[in-house]
Parts: C-alpha cells; structure tokens; sequence
C-alpha cells in the first residue's frame, strides 16, 4: 500500500504475465489509469447479497423462508419480533446509518469516537472545516468476520462497539454528534441496550453473514495451495483467447 506508483510499474512490467493481460484487456502497455481501473472494477465486482436478513426486505418474510429456514425456530422467532415492533430500540441503534441495502449507506458521519485534535477524518481529503471527524459508514454485512472494530481498529470485539453506542456515547457533547443520534433538538436519540437487546443485536450479525461470498474462490487469496503462474494463465487468459 502507498506505493511509488513508477516503482509499481516497473514490477508489472518485469512479471511475466501482468504485462500481456495488460495489453490484452486494454491494448496499451501498462499505466496508472489502467492499474486503477483494474482494482476498482475488481473491487466493485465484490457484492454480498445473500444472507439471511435479505428476507427483511419483503413485507412478509416468513413467506420467503426456505424448507431448512423454516425449522429454525430461533430465525422464525426473531423475525416474528422485528415485525411486531419488539425490536425497535435495535432497529434505532443500526437503522439510522446502517439503512440502505448494504446496511451501510453512502454519507460520512461522526459518531462520537474520533478525537479531532489528532484525527480530521473526510477532512484530510477535502480541506474543508465542516468535514473534521466525518467517516465513511461501513456496511454491517458480514460484521462478525471483520474484527477488529471503528475507523482505527482499536475495538476488538462487537460487544465493545455496541458498549460505545450505548454508554460512551452519552460523554461526547452532541455538536460533535451527526444528526442521526439526534432528535430535532439535538437531543441524542439512542437508548442504552441491556443483554437482551445485545444478544438480539449479536444474533442479527449472525443473520448479516453471507457464507456464499465468503467462501467464493474467486475471492480468495490466488497464491495459496501451490500457485503457479503457469496455471493461472493457462485457466483465465488462455481459454479466454479461444
């Protein structure tokens, strides 16, 4: 990461490989423009929409449950709850910035957890006053597996962050607080969860995991179980010439 990008070039270029797929994907030797290209498509090529909260977004989940779903009595509970309306403290505590499709959602925000004497956020990439502690929302997709926790890593543990929302929050002054932890007068709006909300919210994580994504090789890491070029390019550049 942070590489020269001349220096990363030059890497390209003396592989054996990485050279002609650039030339076959983009007929050009290798550049910046196209390195960034290949990464972002790549990148964008990663999606995970198949966990079992996907079913929250029809008006009658239980009806889209397949046979297996169906005998979970614990899943069937938990969604029969969130319909009912008993789960709307958790609802409030995630939904308001985890509400999109991804469970994220595409603006910055400060959540009471950057020290803005020593850490600027969006800021140090636009200069601009109103951005100092904004950071991007993350998506909440596959939670369990992304530990450790925060924009800095410094939770090791969910509970931690949900222990953040709940108590630490409450010590940091609400102008420092983006609007989705405040009321129309600036109250802050989130409640604190006892463990029973906890465990509702760590059995949702559970629900927001997409096994099918995680176990894509596709996605995996490529110079594992005895690499070999050779292999590689016979597999995804060869038979693509045919």
């Amino acid at each position: 990461m942070n590489q020269n990008m001349n220096e990363l070039i030059q890497e390209l270029n003396n592989h054996p490989y990485y050279s002609l797929y650039f030339k076959t994907m983009y007929n050009d030797s290798i550049k910046i423009i196209y390195i960034e290209n290949a990464i972002s498509q790549f990148l964008k090529s990663i999606v995970s929409f198949n966990t079992k909260m996907e079913v929250f977004q029809f008006e009658n989940p239980l009806e889209y449950l397949n046979e297996n779903e169906k005998k979970n009595k614990v899943f069937v509970q938990f969604i029969t709850e969130h319909k009912k309306g008993k789960m709307g403290k958790i609802v409030n505590i995630c939904g308001n910035c985890h509400g999109d499709l991804t469970y994220g959602n595409k603006k910055f925000s400060t959540n009471g957890f950057v020290d803005t004497s020593t850490e600027k956020g969006l800021y140090g990439v636009t200069l601009k006053d109103e951005d100092i502690g904004l950071l991007k929302v993350p998506t909440l997709r596959n939670i369990k597996q992304t530990a450790p926790y925060m924009h800095n890593g410094s939770l090791k543990t969910l509970e931690e962050v949900l222990r953040h929302y709940s108590t630490h929050i409450r010590k940091v002054p609400t102008k420092n607080l983006s609007s989705e932890f405040k009321d129309a007068k600036g109250n802050l709006i989130l409640p604190k969860l006892n463990k029973k909300d906890i465990a509702h919210l760590m059995q949702m994580f559970d629900y927001m995991t997409d096994s099918i994504y995680l176990n894509n090789e596709d996605y995996s890491n490529p110079f594992e179980n005895n690499f070999s070029w050779d292999n590689y390019s016979s597999k995804y550049y060869l038979s693509n010439q045919k």
